[in-house]
Order: structure tokens, then sequence, then C-alpha cells
């Protein structure tokens, strides 16, 4: 639309009623945009002569039908769609927003919720939406007694966690074991396989000595991790490799086996966060 075009715009001018004949102006429209005084283009179609055109007017009786008149569909929009308005009705999201003061995204979940039940026919569907309150009142209580059992499950969780241990302490010990040590059950047959063992371990060594407040970093930053592992790696006298190795390796693209002297600075931050414990 934005290209010079040439169309034109008819509208009719005038009718013999006698004749049942009418005159059709067809006037030229040579562009579709201008400016304003802040140079922004907006729509306002640029037009330049014309001409008339005397045609037979196919509609006699002086009326014109609504093409969209249609009870049936009327009577669909009242019973399915106009008493559900809060479900899809922009609307109730401005009301929200403005009452919140906030950014509120919307949501289809409720629209295909009442789709579904439609389709598989709930019983309580049609009670729900000729009684909202009740619905609402109703849908309070659950929540209220979900959240009763999701706190009741919170506090026994420990006196279940406690009992499990004292029954089987090996088992717990071991499981404990496996996350520190960093146990590898079987060596991995590819490289690729192998690289991600190694980076697991940093991050699980990382992760350990930020806790026990030794180090800090950012979970989203390599360079971050990239320097606590230099830093590292200068205090213990080795070697580690260069950042875009680093990068490289954190991102998948790395081919080829980690080098000892790498390896021997990521077990030696293992064994000073981690295995002291």
């Amino acid at each position: 639309m934005k290209q010079e075009i040439n169309f034109g715009v008819p509208y009719l001018k005038s009718v013999d009623h006698d004749t049942k004949m009418g005159k059709v102006q067809i006037c030229m429209v040579y562009y579709c945009y201008a400016r304003d005084e802040d140079d922004t283009e907006f729509v306002s179609p640029r037009r330049c002569g014309g001409y008339s055109v005397d045609m037979h007017l196919p509609n006699t009786s002086g009326e014109v039908c609504n093409p969209l008149y249609s009870p049936t569909a009327a009577k669909y929009l009242l019973t399915e769609w106009i008493n559900r308005a809060a479900l899809w009705s922009q609307q109730v999201i401005d009301v929200a927003e403005t009452s919140k003061d906030a950014r509120i995204f919307t949501s289809n979940q409720g629209l295909e919720g009442t789709f579904r039940a439609k389709k598989h026919e709930v019983s309580t569907v049609q009670e729900d939406f000729r009684d909202i309150p009740s619905m609402i009142h109703r849908r309070s209580d659950d929540c209220y007694q979900s959240g009763r059992l999701f706190a009741a499950q919170i506090k026994k969780s420990e006196a279940l966690i406690e009992s499990r241990r004292k029954r089987n302490p090996t088992k717990v010990q071991s499981k404990k074991d496996e996350e520190t040590d960093m146990a590898w059950k079987g060596a991995p047959r590819s490289i690729r396989g192998v690289l991600s063992l190694w980076n697991d371990k940093m991050e699980h060594d990382l992760r350990v000595a930020r806790e026990n407040g030794e180090v800090r970093y950012k979970d989203d930053s390599r360079i971050w991790k990239f320097k606590v592992l230099k830093n590292h790696a200068d205090e213990t006298d080795g070697s580690f490799m260069s950042e875009t190795t680093f990068n490289k390796w954190l991102v998948g693209k790395r081919s080829t086996p980690l080098d000892s002297d790498w390896t021997k600075v990521i077990q030696s931050l293992f064994d000073k966060h981690v295995k002291k414990k």
C-alpha cells in the first residue's frame, strides 16, 4: 500500500427514481498517504479527477437489507457468548491493569476450559454460569482446602524425611556421598559425554564454593565463572584454558577432551571447597 498506485473509489452520486438509474462517480486515487507537520506518515487518500457512469440500480425497494441478519446467530451469541463476556472480553484485563497499575498478559485458558467442559459435557458448567457468585464461593473453598492440605504436607515432610533417614541411614549417606563426591558411575564412551561430566563437576564445585561464601559469580555469566577458575589456577600455580576455549566448552562447541592441566584445576577446586565438607 505504500507504493504509488492508481485506483478508483466509486460512490453513488445521485438517483433517478423514475428510471431507477443511478449516477456513480468514480474518483481516482493516486496515493494513499500524506505527512503531517512532524513528518509522520498517515492515511490520507490523494485524489484527482474521475468520471461518472450511469447504471441500473439492483435495488428498487428503497431499502438495503442487512446481509449479516440472522436470528439463529443472534440467539447463539446471546446464549453462548454474551453471558460469558468475562471469559473472553479484553475489558476485564483493562480494568485489572488499571486497578493494579501493572501490565497483565491475556490468557485464553478460561475460554479453553469452557470449550473443554462443553465438549465433555461437564455437569456443573451450566450451573456455574447460571450462578456465578456460588461458583466463586465454591472455588474459594476448594482453594482454601487445597492450601490447608499443602501446608499440612509441608509440615509432615520434615518428619517423613527424618523417619526415612533413621530407617535406612546407609542409603541416605550413599546419596549424600554421591552428591558431594560427584562419583562417576562408569566412564562415558563419547568425548561429548566426558566434556559434559567435567562441566557438571565444575558447576557443582562452583556452587558449593559460593554457598560457603568463598567465591562470587553470577549463574548466567560465563566470564565470572572463568575468572574464579583462572584465579584458582593462579593461586595453585596451575594452568587453565583461555576464555575463548572456556566459552566454546560451555556452549558445547568443543570436540576434543580437556587438557589434563585444566582438569587438575577443576579437581583442585573440588578438593578445596567440596571435599573438605
